[in-house]
């Protein structure tokens, strides 16, 4: 695995990695500045690493005290707003739909966005030409699921964005073996459905692994766990 893009993953195991003082100084702080877990906001937050930071990831971060940092009004001319439109906490998302915000909106980013109230303005069908379609087949909110699986939108299907939605109506989707030479093998490494984590680690689709993407993935850890009884992959 890489760790520079495991910088990015939440899992403990992950966490523990990074964390290892032997690997301190291989963080790729872009990366790292995503991850919403308590012990990487410690470390982030550390008036010593102040100049590390790096503000479109942390507008990312769905982390409380993240939030909390990034929505100081001192820092608010820092604020990266494909990123924040991306970020599904409450209080951002609050804070991204004000009226008088609106003009900062992006549409792109705001497909991807799995918050209900997100969805809601997505789905508004005087905001569906606005829509792209290519992150939105990646959005695994189940109304957005919905949409994307009525008959007249499936020539708007777009299969590397399916590939890394983890709803289980699309998962069952790509599984169909009818359907396999469709499939974008980074977007499914990066697929956090404990089913398409498991047919990746199938003998036959290892020679697809893209090592980079699986990195990334949190559910990759539980999968090695349960098969081999380790605690990290041994690649790592």
């Amino acid at each position: 695995m890489y760790i520079s893009q495991l910088s990015c993953n939440p899992h403990p195991l992950a966490v523990d990695y990074i964390l290892r003082p032997e690997n301190r100084h291989k963080l790729y702080w872009p990366a790292l500045c995503r991850n919403p877990h308590d012990r990487i906001v410690d470390l982030l937050l550390l008036p010593t690493n102040r100049h590390k930071l790096h503000w479109y990831s942390l507008c990312m971060n769905t982390n409380d005290r993240i939030v909390d940092f990034v929505l100081q009004p001192e820092n608010q001319d820092k604020h990266e707003w494909i990123a924040l439109c991306l970020n599904s906490n409450d209080r951002i998302v609050d804070f991204v739909l004000q009226p008088e915000k609106k003009g900062n909106l992006k549409w792109g980013p705001l497909c991807e966005n799995t918050h209900d109230r997100i969805v809601d303005l997505l789905l508004q069908s005087e905001n569906q030409p606005k829509l792209d379609w290519s992150v939105l087949c990646g959005n695994p909110h189940d109304r957005v699921v919905d949409l994307l699986l009525q008959p007249e939108h499936r020539n708007k299907v777009v299969w590397g964005g399916w590939c890394e939605n983890p709803n289980d109506r699309i998962v069952d989707l790509l599984l169909r073996r009818v359907n396999q030479d469709k499939l974008h093998w980074g977007g499914l490494c990066e697929n956090p459905n404990p089913r398409i984590v498991s047919f990746l680690l199938q003998e036959h689709n290892r020679q697809h692994i893209n090592w980079a993407y699986l990195s990334t993935n949190p559910s990759i850890f539980a999968s090695v766990e349960m098969e081999e009884g380790q605690p990290m992959p041994a690649c790592l």
